[in-house]
């Protein structure tokens, strides 16, 4: 009689358990995440390249899990017009950048960059520093600056 008893009440609680687990966070849990390092003016002066200039273990380390590129390219020679492209992934004279002075946004306003479609996709975009060129940047679209800058 105790063992049906015990039984009875185990049965009960396991079906009495809910998942708590919503669709939108499986399917949150099914995104890998992303990090995106752009960095400007670098040499290949780190050890995931062959270097032994620069001692760089954390670095090295995040490169054999992730994907190191060993080219670099860019659409143009200066900077805002190369850094438009490379995050709307439209070429310079297509969003009409050819210098350093044009916002892309002025010439492209519903152009969706990068980080907006990650945003748009369930992903938080993050960044420091200057990935556009200096104040031609559109956080409020598409993310938030890192307040440890």
């Amino acid at each position: 009689m105790n063992i049906r008893i015990l039984a009875l009440i185990c049965v009960g609680l396991l079906f009495s358990c809910k998942n708590t687990t919503t669709p939108v966070e499986k399917e949150k849990e099914k995104q890998p995440n992303i990090l995106f390092l752009a960095i400007d003016d670098l040499r290949p002066e780190l050890g995931v390249y062959g270097s032994d200039i620069a001692i760089t273990p954390n670095i090295d380390a995040l490169a054999q899990d992730g994907l190191r590129f060993n080219n670099a390219y860019c659409q143009q020679a200066i900077c805002s017009p190369s850094r438009a492209s490379l995050m709307t992934g439209a070429r310079p004279e297509t969003i009409q950048v050819i210098e350093n002075f044009t916002y892309f946004r002025d010439k492209n306003p519903d152009i969706i960059t990068l980080p907006q479609h990650f945003k748009n996709n369930g992903y938080e975009a993050v960044y420091t520093g200057k990935i556009y060129h200096g104040k031609y940047n559109d956080p409020e679209l598409y993310g938030v600056e890192n307040p440890l800058r």
